[in-house]
Parts: structure tokens; sequence; C-alpha cells
């Protein structure tokens, strides 16, 4: 584009076709370089958001398989297979008793439990790890009245578990929050109660939790 130095220059030559030809041409092969980088611009962009696409896609398909296999893991060793055996013999009742809360503490994990199973701790609400999982009874599980009670079961994290001892009194507030005022103090009367339970009872509560284990079992991702 020709450029003019003064304004005299300017008067003296802005009539002048040739020139304003010119001028128009260098106009013209202005816009056309804008669109053209403005073409190329967008090339860009959408090549490096396709970029960013599959490196995430390939990320969360790597990390899903780590959790997926890791809880596969998990799942073997608490022999689930091994639990959810139908009976052939007829158990006494100390024995049925002790088959019950077994599948009631597996059925309270995975009621707990994300798709990959993660959940949180009952007292602090941390978020923690299915390889970091701690259970605690509200109520002492020798207690028969409440001992196959889920709302008295939750998920804890070693350091409330442990180190706190049940970090009752959060324990107990978060309780409340989820069950409300009522419902606690309704189970810390049923402490004092003494219940027991008939072979039938049992056996039918040991159908009953496994058909509910059974169904949150289908929740998990599967590999």
């Amino acid at each position: 584009m020709m450029k003019f130095n003064s304004i005299e220059t300017y008067e003296k030559y802005k009539n002048d076709k040739k020139i304003l030809k010119e001028i128009e041409k260098s106009k013209e092969a202005l816009e056309k370089r804008k669109e053209f980088y403005k073409r190329e611009r967008e090339k860009y962009i959408m090549k490096q958001q396709l970029l960013i696409e599959w490196k995430t896609a390939r990320r969360l398909q790597r990390d899903e398989n780590k959790i997926n296999l890791n809880f596969e893991k998990k799942i073997r060793k608490l022999q689930w297979k091994k639990l959810l055996k139908k009976h052939v013999k007829e158990k006494s009742p100390v024995k049925l008793k002790k088959e019950l809360f077994t599948l009631i503490q597996l059925l309270a994990r995975l009621q707990e439990v994300d798709q990959y199973g993660w959940g949180k701790c009952i007292s602090c609400w941390k978020r923690i790890r299915w390889d970091q999982w701690d259970w605690w009874h509200y109520i002492s599980r020798t207690n028969m009245s409440t001992a196959f009670d889920l709302r008295n079961i939750h998920l804890q994290c070693k350091n409330c578990n442990g180190n706190l001892h049940g970090n009752v009194v959060e324990y107990r507030k978060n309780l409340v929050q989820l069950y409300g005022e009522d419902f606690v103090k309704e189970l810390e009367e049923r402490k004092n109660q003494v219940k027991d339970y008939t072979i039938e009872e049992l056996e039918a509560l040991i159908e009953q939790t496994k058909r509910l284990i059974e169904l949150e079992k289908q929740k998990f991702v599967k590999s």
C-alpha cells in the first residue's frame, strides 16, 4: 500500500486513478491475508482441542482400568463367592448369626461407597478409598437388637477408628444429621433391650441380605 509522507503529497495524488487502484489492491491483499491467518488460527485451535480431548480420554481410561483392577483384587480378598454360597446344611443359630453379620458388613460396605470404591468417614466426612476403610458400630455389635441395623454400621477412616477410638462425639452428631435425633435416641435405648432370633428369622434375613448385595454390586464399574 502506498504511504504518503505529508498532506501535500496526499492532496497531490489522492485523485490519481493508478494510485487509487494500487491502494484498493493493497486493501484486498490485506483482507485476504487476514482471512488466511484467521483460518490457520481456527485450524490450530481445533487441532489442539482434539489433542487435549484424546490425551484426557486416554488418561481417564488408564485411571479407570487401574481402579477396576484394584477393586477386583479387593473383591477376591473378601471372598464374596464364598460368602454368597447357598446353605447345604442346617446351621446352628450361632453360625447363622456369624454369617449374617459378615453379610451385613459387606452390604454396609457396598452401600456406602461409589462405583469406584470411594466413600466418606461417618465422623470427619473425609473421603477415603477402599484400601483405607475401617468399620465402626455406634452401638456395639454384641447387642443383638442393633447388630444387624445398617444405620448402626458406618465407614470410618483409620484415624477416627483407631487414633480417636471411634471419634464417638462426631459419629453421633453426624448420625443425627443423617437420620434425626429421634432415631439416634431410639438406637441408644435399644442397646438395653434383649433380642434373640429364631433359625427361620436368621435364614430369612440372610437371603434378604444376599439379594440386596447382588443389587448393590451392579453399580460398580466393570473393566
